[in-house]
């Protein structure tokens, strides 16, 4: 089976003005394709905070579902469709009420995942925009399928919480086949699956990366395309160093170094699942360009041992700069750079990790210098420039 998988992420997918732009996207992907969304832009914290601190449920529920439909309607589908969105929508908010008022195990997870509900069920109006602009037959059936339908079997990470995994993707591919046959396009909740009891469990912030690299490697023969605020990958991280670049292509190792050392803009378990199943990935921006290229590369000519990007986190007063790039781990030269720019602006290293593979090398510095060493070593790797 061949077929794509789009995902809209909320950096995308956040409102009534970014509908044109979300339309725009749907409109280029033909064939069959599982639209993968997340939740409008702040409405999982916004649910988080509900499921944790309580509130007044019918009025929390009425404007979630509110701020749906409004988005829903922007994308102006005939009036047949677009009734049919609404009563689903409305659906959806009797079923929050419902689960709200519950006490299962799962009524917290449970809630959460109603911001990527309802935002599969809105894009259908998209969808059916699109179909009608483009005078196809209507629709047999409604096209949001969500990880119920799929049989999408999820388990829980150690923790308990926002880490759940799915062991065998191949699980849903009968699933996800009978789906695009009847349909062709679709639109998939991300975010959540289900254990064997049928109780939801969430795969963390952004996890909806990860639902459109398992449904991709579901049956082997799908591609993965990630839509992002940002133009693909850059060497660190813009909103705090200039100059930065962009980067083109990543080996799987490469992506999954850089998620695992606080990249943002890659889901961690997206990046090992694509890697593990061999899933191409493109990241890219809403305008389709500067996308950046994930797969089994190989290092160019004279690209080994050099840093590709460098990610930065902190926990507990501290902060690990990670330099990843094939060959980076195993390039004292690289090591002894990195060093220099550090002492050159003055900031102390604390420690020097490297990856097992040499796809890394990971510094340890006091948070109060986690700008500042960014900063220094990406300089030194990169050179000066504008903001980019």
């Amino acid at each position: 089976m061949s077929y794509s998988v789009v995902k809209l992420g909320g950096s995308v997918f956040w409102g009534p003005r970014s509908a044109p732009v979300v339309a725009l996207i749907a409109s280029r992907r033909r064939g069959d394709v599982a639209f993968v969304v997340s939740a409008l832009r702040g409405v999982t914290d916004g649910i988080t905070a509900f499921a944790r601190d309580g509130g007044d449920a019918v009025t929390f529920a009425r404007a979630l579902a509110g701020r749906y439909r409004l988005f829903a309607r922007a994308f102006r589908a005939p009036p047949g469709q677009m009734d049919e969105v609404s009563a689903r929508i409305d659906a959806l908010e009797a079923e929050f009420l419902s689960v709200s008022a519950g006490s299962g195990p799962d009524r917290f997870e449970r809630l959460v995942s109603y911001g990527e509900r309802f935002a599969a069920v809105a894009f259908c109006a998209a969808l059916a925009a699109d179909d009608a602009a483009r005078g196809s037959a209507l629709r047999r059936a409604f096209p949001a399928i969500f990880p119920e339908d799929l049989g999408l079997l999820a388990e829980e990470g150690p923790d308990g919480r926002g880490d759940a995994t799915v062991p065998d993707p191949a699980a849903c591919s009968a699933g996800l086949a009978r789906a695009l046959a009847l349909h062709g396009r679709i639109s998939v909740p991300g975010f959540y699956g289900l254990d064997r009891s049928g109780g939801v469990c969430l795969f963390g912030r952004g996890g909806s990366d990860y639902t459109a690299t398992v449904l991709a490697a579901a049956s082997g023969g799908g591609d993965c395309s990630l839509y992002k605020d940002a133009e693909g990958v850059r060497s660190a991280d813009p909103a705090l160093v200039r100059g930065t670049v962009h980067v083109p292509e990543l080996s799987y190792r490469e992506a999954a170094a850089l998620a695992e050392g606080g990249a943002k803009i890659l889901h961690a378990g997206a990046a090992r699942e694509a890697s593990a199943r061999g899933v191409p990935v493109l990241i890219l921006p809403s305008d389709g360009r500067a996308a950046t290229r994930i797969g089994a590369t190989s290092p160019r000519d004279g690209s080994a041992g050099r840093p590709k990007s460098i990610s930065a986190t902190r926990s507990g007063g501290l902060a690990a700069l990670s330099l990843v790039g094939e060959g980076v781990g195993r390039a004292s030269a690289c090591t002894a750079k990195a060093l220099d720019a550090l002492f050159a602006a003055r900031v102390r290293p604390l420690d020097i990790r490297y990856e097992r593979s040499g796809v890394s090398l990971t510094v340890t510095v006091a948070e109060r210098d986690r700008v500042r060493a960014l900063r220094a070593v990406h300089e030194e790797f990169f050179g000066k420039g504008i903001r980019a």
